[in-house]
Order: C-alpha cells, then structure tokens, then sequence
C-alpha cells in the first residue's frame, strides 16, 4: 500500500469511490474534515459534552498510525 493510500476512510456519499480523510479541525462548536474530494464543514455545537467527549477519542483512535491531521481550536 502506498502511503497516500493509507488512512481513515470516510464516505457520506452513494457512489463507491473511496475518501480519505487528510485532516480534521474542530472546536467546541464545529468539525471540518479536509478529505481527498473536498472539504466538508458540520455544525456540532447541539451534541452533548459527553458526545464531543466521545468523538475526540474515537478521532485519536482512528489516528493511532498518525495518518491524518488533527488540530483541536478548543
């Protein structure tokens, strides 16, 4: 595998084209996750503490191998 080929892959969408993620951002209110196909923004300010809790370790899991960029504007 090459190494731009590694790394978390993420889909939302119907086709079967694979998307990686390169790089999320976030702070208490918002993600943006910057992927090979673009970059997609949510608004997260409505989910619990405990579930921002939870989506902060389940994103330091998915990078155990440092493959994509997390930067955390908290």
């Amino acid at each position: 595998m090459n190494e731009e080929e590694r790394g978390p892959a993420i889909d939302w969408t119907d086709d079967d084209r694979i998307i990686l993620l390169r790089s999320c951002t976030f702070d208490r209110n918002n993600i943006t996750l910057n992927t090979d196909y673009g970059v997609e923004h949510f608004d997260i300010s409505r989910i619990e503490d405990s579930e921002f809790a939870n989506m902060i370790r389940v994103l330091k899991k998915m990078n155990f191998d440092n493959t994509f960029e997390i930067i955390d504007n908290r």
